[in-house]
C-alpha cells in the first residue's frame, strides 16, 4: 500500500493543501443547514457528482482510470473542499460532531443493508466497511491533533505529519465516493476501475496511521506507544501492520457471520 500513497503524494499534495482538511465524509442530510448555505452545498454537489460519474463510466482500464483521475482530482478536492469550509462556517463544532457521527452511520447502514443490491461481492463490502471505520477513527482523532498543541521541538515533524493526513483523506475519500456513487446509481464500472477504487479506498488505513502518528506527538512520554528504538518510517510500518491485523480480525468475523 505504501507505493500507492507515495504516487498519491505526488499527485495530489498542492490541491489537496490547497483545499484543507475534509471537515465530513459526505454532505449532509437535507435540513442539516441554513437554507442559503444548503442551496449552495447542492449546486456544489451536483458539480462534485458529475466529476464522480466521468472518473467512473469514462475509464474502462486502470491506465485510463489513472489519467482521468490525474485530471480531475484537483477539481474534486476544491469543489469538496468549498463544501467542507462552508459546512464548517454554518455550524457550531458540537453540530459538526453530530453530523459527522450520522454521516458514518448512514454510510456504514447502506454498506451493511443486505436488502439493497450490492453487485460488487462480499469480499469488497466488508472490505470497504473496513475503510469506512479507519476513515470514521481518522476524523475523530482530528480533534485533538488541532485543540492538543504538539510539543515546539516538534513541531516540523508534526506539520508534516498532519499535512499527510489531510492528503490521505482527500484520496481515500475521492474513492470511497466512487463506491458509494456507483451503488447509488446502480454503475458498474469495469474490473479494474474497481480494484482501482479499493486501492485507492485503502489509503484510509494510511491515513488512520499517520493521525494516530500526530496524536502521539501530543501524549505525555508514559503513554506514547511503547517502541524503543522506532523511528517515524518504523512508527509508521508498525501502525500499519496493526491496522492490517485488524482487519483480518474483523474480516474473518464478518465471514463467519455471513456463513451464518
Amino acid at each position: 500500500m505504501s507505493s500507492c500513497v507515495d504516487d498519491c503524494a505526488q499527485l495530489t499534495r498542492s490541491s489537496a493543501l490547497t483545499s484543507g482538511m475534509p471537515s465530513l465524509p459526505l454532505e449532509p442530510a437535507p435540513g442539516a443547514l441554513h437554507e442559503d448555505e444548503a442551496a449552495i452545498v447542492d449546486k456544489l454537489k451536483r458539480q462534485l457528482d458529475t466529476t464522480v460519474f466521468r472518473l467512473l463510466m469514462t475509464a474502462k482500464s486502470t491506465g485510463e482510470f489513472d489519467e482521468l483521475r490525474r485530471e480531475l482530482f484537483p477539481k474534486f478536492t476544491y469543489l469538496a473542499g468549498a463544501i467542507s469550509n462552508l459546512i464548517k462556517s454554518d455550524v457550531s463544532h458540537e453540530e459538526l460532531s453530530l453530523l459527522m457521527d450520522d454521516a458514518f452511520d448512514a454510510i456504514q447502514q447502506g454498506l451493511e443493508d443486505r436488502s439493497m443490491p450490492f453487485p460488487f461481492g462480499d469480499e469488497i463490502r466488508y472490505e470497504a466497511l473496513f475503510c469506512v471505520s479507519s476513515l470514521q477513527r481518522t476524523f475523530g482523532l482530528l480533534d485533538s491533533i488541532f485543540t492538543i498543541p504538539a510539543p515546539v521541538n516538534r513541531a516540523g515533524e508534526d506539520a508534516a505529519l498532519v499535512q499527510t493526513v489531510a492528503i490521505r483523506l482527500w484520496w481515500s475519500l475521492l474513492h470511497m465516493r466512487c463506491m458509494l456513487f456507483a451503488l447509488q446509481k446502480g454503475l458498474s464500472p469495469t474490473v479494474e476501475v474497481l480494484n482501482d477504487i479499493m486501492k485507492g479506498f485503502r489509503v484510509s488505513l494510511d491515513a488512520y496511521a499517520t493521525a494516530r502518528q500526530a496524536y502521539d506527538l501530543r501524549q505525555e512520554p508514559e503513554r506514547e506507544l511503547d517502541l524503543p528504538g522506532f523511528g517515524t518510517d518504523e512508527e509508521s510500518k508498525y501502525l500499519e501492520r496493526e491496522a492490517a491485523r485488524e482487519f483480518e480480525a474483523i474480516w474473518d468475523k464478518s465471514a463467519r457471520a455471513s456463513a451464518r
